[in-house]
């Protein structure tokens, strides 16, 4: 048993150093796939007395990075961007924001563009300038 085993124990050696590295090598040239997606747009937190202009767009373009079968599988209405308001002060009118994927699977990463939101008091959709101009 010990010769079996020691036995052109170099040649055993530089065998397992090749299957490693060609192991490694295939496992490094994994494929990955780039598919452009348009997501649903849920905006969260919005503070009191606003509400969203009835013109803002509710979709934001996502570029999502990762294996050919898993992004092949994915379905846009399974996915959402969402983007939390909280901190916002209730003054501000237009806020560009960056948003935040949900329920991505692993292995699979996501970048969305940046989207502008803008804001109106609640009781009256119409922009105070908007008001002014029809005055006029």
């Amino acid at each position: 048993m010990r010769r079996w085993l020691f036995e052109n124990l170099r040649l055993k050696l530089l065998a397992l150093f090749i299957a490693c590295a060609l192991w490694a090598y295939q496992d490094s040239k994994q494929v990955l796939e780039h598919r452009k997606m348009t997501l649903h747009l849920d905006v969260t937190d919005i503070p009191a007395g606003m509400d969203l202009d009835p013109n803002v767009r509710t979709s934001a373009s996502v570029l999502l990075v990762g294996n050919k079968e898993t992004i092949q599988d994915l379905d846009p209405e399974d996915l959402s961007a969402t983007v939390s308001l909280k901190d916002t002060p209730a003054n501000q009118g237009e806020i560009i924001v960056h948003p935040k994927i949900q329920s991505l699977p692993k292995g699979v990463t996501g970048s969305v563009r940046e989207v502008k939101i803008r804001l109106v008091t609640a009781n009256n959709p119409i922009d105070s300038s908007k008001k002014r101009s029809r005055k006029n």
